[in-house]
């Protein structure tokens, strides 16, 4: 997980391209997070603030504290979004094999 957010950061940081940057850093961390073993994320847009903010300190102290906490909480709504969609999946589930099995 810190592997991700450093990676993240840091290729913000040097901005090598002149347009993707954004999105070629949010590639790389899902890169990281999937083979570090977690599930990939996306970043809402009504939590740009605090994800604009964790750069922000970053580029001032060097500190990924926010940035971490970010992305583990990224991955922790991923996860509770993941759960919740295989509880109604299975939900539905069985509801098609309850009206098959009238038909």
């Amino acid at each position: 997980m810190l592997l991700a957010s450093y990676t993240h950061l840091e290729f913000v940081r040097i901005h090598p391209f002149i347009d993707g940057n954004g999105i070629t850093a949010r590639l790389l961390v899902n890169l990281a997070l999937l083979k570090a073993g977690f599930c990939a994320i996306s970043i809402d847009i009504d939590k740009k603030a605090i994800y604009y903010e964790a750069f922000r300190e970053y580029s001032l102290d060097k500190n990924t504290y926010k940035i971490d906490l970010f992305l583990i909480n990224c991955v922790i709504e991923r996860l509770e979004f993941l759960k919740d969609f295989s509880i109604k999946n299975k939900q539905n589930d069985l509801i098609l094999r309850k009206a098959r099995n009238k038909l």
